[in-house]
């Protein structure tokens, strides 16, 4: 038989790297988690194109059987396809990736490198997502416009940083507004928001249109764009409310709006906000310690106020005691003493009642004096005993001498 050459497919090289240069920027990164051989083709006995330490991150862009179809970017920037076990790779994401954002007007290039296409630029505070930050001075990245397409790209390093959110937290719709798709007052409405519902901003890098994250009737989450003049900052004021009445919680500013719980009357209730037409968002612990948020009609609820405490009664005036006697067991009356303070007071004043008037009755108080005196000492003297012989003086006895000398 005859045997027919098939022609030879002649193949671009720089096709070829353009290709690979495609699927390196646009393709899922994946890291190898052992030493592996990058082969072709799919074999463990195929040719050896490099060894892979443990680490590397690839591109996957195809499957077959056991391997993965890689690309890999070596450290002189060339990319080589060949395959790689499955069983040696997992899903590759940088710790050091995620929301970054646009210092200076930068543009998002095909290639890492001052001279790639230009895929679009980034306006100064345009917010991206970094996926792959292990190029020397380039980041891989995401943008999304904002009719909705993704681009895939590299973005110089020291146009953009780290995106950090400080304005995040709980909003409120100021008016009713929509829910979009993309940030634009012409992307795709994903719902409506009617006015005073809660929403909660989770990025705003754009200060024309923030995003949000909302549950919905059916306590579904949905995410998009909210233009930031349609919202506040949601007030967390926490006063204490009562329930007037047993009133629906529900989740939604709405009377046809699906109820989450019912509060019973008198029941507290913590209100966090200030009232938008006639709802008040507000939070209620069931009785098994469950805490339940939601919309309650606002005609429904009333300030608590703190019971007055009873007033104390006033002391009764101190009276004076009386004096009373009290009969002893002999039948005797026994006068009651008045107290030490009284006693000296009534002492006082009994001396001052005492006091003679005029200088004789002074003058016959002191002769008494005295000659109660005198009588008290003559009682205080002892009586001589009436055989006690006095005795005689010595001078006496002398005179007596003299005067028998004399005679």
């Amino acid at each position: 038989g005859t045997v027919t050459n098939k022609p030879y497919k002649q193949v671009d090289p720089e096709a070829s790297a353009k290709k690979l240069a495609e699927q390196w920027r646009t393709k899922e990164r994946w890291k190898l988690t052992a030493k592996t051989k990058l082969t072709k083709p799919a074999s463990t006995k195929g040719k050896k194109i490099a060894t892979l330490p443990k680490g590397t991150v690839v591109a996957v862009t195809g499957s077959s059987g056991k391997f993965y179809k890689v690309v890999w970017n070596n450290e002189d920037n060339q990319k080589k396809s060949g395959y790689l076990p499955k069983s040696k790779l997992k899903k590759y994401t940088d710790p050091d990736g995620g929301d970054y954002v646009a210092m200076v007007k930068t543009p998002l290039r095909e290639s890492d490198s001052e001279t790639g296409k230009v895929l679009l630029q980034l306006k100064a505070g345009t917010l991206f997502t970094v996926l792959d930050t292990s190029e020397e001075d380039w980041y891989w990245a995401s943008y999304t416009d904002e009719d909705g397409e993704t681009y895939t790209g590299f973005v110089y390093q020291d146009h953009a940083e780290k995106y950090v959110e400080k304005n995040a937290g709980d909003y409120c719709t100021k008016v009713k507004t929509e829910l979009r798709k993309t940030a634009s007052d012409t992307g795709k409405v994903v719902l409506e928001l009617p006015k005073g519902v809660r929403v909660e901003v989770k990025k705003t890098s754009n200060p024309d249109w923030y995003y949000v994250s909302y549950n919905d009737n059916d306590c579904e989450l949905l995410e998009g764009y909210v233009a930031s003049g349609h919202l506040r900052r949601f007030e967390k004021k926490k006063l204490d409310y009562v329930a007037v009445v047993s009133t629906p919680l529900r989740v939604q500013p709405s009377q046809s709006a699906r109820v989450s719980v019912t509060i019973p009357a008198e029941q507290h209730v913590t209100v966090n906000d200030t009232p938008v037409n006639d709802w008040y968002w507000a939070s209620f612990t069931d009785e098994d310690g469950e805490t339940h948020t939601g919309y309650v009609d606002a005609a429904h609820l009333k300030e608590y106020e703190e019971p007055k405490p009873e007033p104390e009664p006033e002391p009764e005036p101190e009276k004076d005691e009386e004096q009373t006697s009290q009969p002893t067991q002999d039948g005797e009356q026994q006068t009651a003493q008045p107290a030490q303070g009284e006693q000296n007071q009534q002492d006082l004043t009994s001396q001052e009642a005492d006091e003679p008037s005029d200088a004789a009755e002074s003058e016959e108080a002191t002769e008494d004096e005295v000659s109660s005196n005198n009588e008290e000492i003559s009682d205080a003297e002892e009586p001589v005993p009436e055989d006690t012989e006095e005795p005689v003086s010595e001078d006496v006895e002398e005179l007596s001498a003299l005067m028998d000398d004399a005679a």
